[in-house]
């Protein structure tokens, strides 16, 4: 965890870094949202992406 805004602000991790959702609680979910990506995980809330200028 104290690495995570390091590993972003380096170009390690991205919004659509696939992670293991190692909270799944049943079989179903673990078949469809095993692995999936960091922004879609509660793993988001931990990570300071930086906004995207277009």
């Amino acid at each position: 965890m104290s690495q995570l805004n390091y590993a972003v602000s380096n170009g390690f991790i991205s919004p659509d870094t696939l992670y293991f959702n190692n909270v799944v609680l049943s079989k179903a979910e673990l078949e469809t949202n095993w692995i999936i990506p960091v922004k879609d995980s509660w793993l988001a809330k931990r990570i300071n992406f930086p906004e995207v200028v277009s």
